[in-house]
């Protein structure tokens, strides 16, 4: 075992060698130590031995005291483990702190960010795994991964009151700093769900520097939960931030329903990627992305290069698949005119659906929950909301989001309304927005505009 002790910090720098944004070394951050992980060895398809087997919801697992049981050891193992060491869950916190750092290395607002979550799971699933015999006391014994572990996922979409799933709210897996309850009916998934194979930039993010910005899941419920479920008063604490958000153990549940998304739609769409080919040029639609090269601690310590080329095959090289993401009905996806805050739509009905609003600038602060109000009758009226939770650094305020709209809301893009966007009131309370008082708002702007019934 390393003596991380004696270890200099000096020694430890976020950085980038070569093509493709390759994580080098991560510094000593507020969490306190140096990111371990030198010398890597290259991640070999074939060379996960475990059979293939599920990440079942929270829900199906919560009456199973088996898994219960080693979830609990698991966590309270990475707990234990010397908060320098890199498969403690300090470290872990650590690792997604550097890659949110807003520099050269960042993997969100982009299509890196499936890809390098994806790794992110993989890797603490078998930390875990190794040490769901942990005794609790002392420092942990790492065993090679339980053939059967998985994580699991926290199905939000399924749930239609505002609970928290029960398995995470005791022992090793109970973080302090969250919310006592989370908005419930702001994880629906059908809009990316609907992407089609022709614009993977929608669904997974446009490249790195350029415009366009994140994911349709990363603005949409990615962020409603992470604002829902971290402690919102100042300053933001672990799911509410993304420098502390891996520090809660509820982290890679929810990030496990992203990625069950992401693989529902890659089986529905026959892996498309962004270095498929683009059909209309016969180049890949990002040639870069294949190349991104990231770094993860094993459960032995050892440390791992991996790329996006390892883990398309999720099911063959990672060890895993996901419940079904079930049939559902074909949205109807209308595109919307703009003309400055002015957003028409003569197609669209009168029942609620989500808006999908490409380079929105965001008013500041640039983060937290936010209102969409269209004028209406000449009276302003709130007819929409999404969240962004929480960035450690200064970034450019265009996203790319997915917000929900009322009934109310789709019926003025009939007649073509104005929209502005406000931060949401703070003695709202998570109410429907329809109650929330707003009036001004910056006015809307946008490059384009999706409006996807549901």
């Amino acid at each position: 075992m390393a003596n991380f002790d004696a270890i200099e910090r000096r020694q430890f720098v976020a950085g980038v060698l070569g093509v493709g944004s390759t994580f080098v070394l991560g510094a000593g951050t507020a969490f306190g130590g140096p990111l371990v992980c030198r010398s890597p060895k290259p991640f070999r398809p074939g060379s996960d031995k475990r059979p293939i087997a599920e990440r079942r919801t929270v829900e199906a697992l919560a009456a199973n005291p088996v898994w219960k049981a080693q979830m609990l050891k698991g966590y309270a193992a990475m707990r234990a483990f010397h908060p320098n060491d890199p498969r403690s869950l300090n470290q872990q916190g650590n690792l997604h702190n550097v890659m949110c750092s807003g520099g050269a290395i960042e993997v969100h607002q982009s299509d890196r960010f499936l890809a390098w979550h994806r790794c992110f799971l993989y890797f603490q699933e078998r930390i875990v795994s190794s040490n769901i015999h942990y005794s609790g006391s002392g420092a942990p014994t790492p065993k090679p991964p339980d053939p059967k572990f998985r994580l699991a996922v926290w199905d939000w979409e399924a749930t239609s009151t505002p609970l928290f799933p029960s398995a995470f709210t005791t022992g090793s897996l109970h973080d302090p700093r969250r919310h006592s309850a989370y908005y419930a009916n702001e994880g629906n998934i059908l809009p990316a769900l609907s992407v089609p194979a022709t614009n993977p930039f929608e669904f997974y993010g446009y490249p790195v520097g350029g415009a366009g910005g994140s994911p349709v899941l990363e603005n949409g419920p990615h962020g409603a939960i992470h604002m829902s479920t971290g402690l919102q008063t100042a300053p933001y604490k672990d799911m509410g931030n993304l420098s502390t958000a891996a520090l809660d153990p509820v982290f890679c549940a929810h990030h496990g329903n992203i990625d069950r998304v992401w693989a529902c739609w890659q089986d529905a769409h026959n892996n498309v990627t962004p270095n498929s080919i683009d059909p209309s040029t016969s180049s890949p639609f990002d040639a870069a992305w294949i190349h991104n090269t990231w770094r993860f601690t094993d459960w032995d310590g050892q440390c791992y290069s991996i790329t996006p080329a390892s883990i398309i095959d999720y099911k063959q090289n990672l060890r895993y698949t996901y419940p079904d993401c079930g049939k559902r009905r074909e949205p109807r996806r209308l595109v919307i005119s703009v003309s400055g805050s002015r957003l028409q739509s003569a197609e669209a009905g009168g029942e609620a659906a989500s808006l999908i609003l490409n380079d929105l600038q965001i008013p500041a602060p640039g983060y937290g929950r936010f209102v969409v109000i269209a004028s209406i009758n000449g009276e302003s009226r709130p007819v929409g909301r999404f969240a962004l939770f929480g960035h450690p650094m200064a970034m450019v305020m265009r996203r790319s989001v997915l917000a929900t709209l009322s009934p109310e809301g789709v019926a003025a893009l009939r007649t073509g309304a104005s929209f502005a966007v406000a931060p949401e009131p703070a003695d709202s309370g998570g109410l429907d927005i329809q109650v929330v008082r707003v009036t001004g708002g910056a006015p809307l702007k946008v490059t384009a505009a999706t409006l996807v019934a549901l």
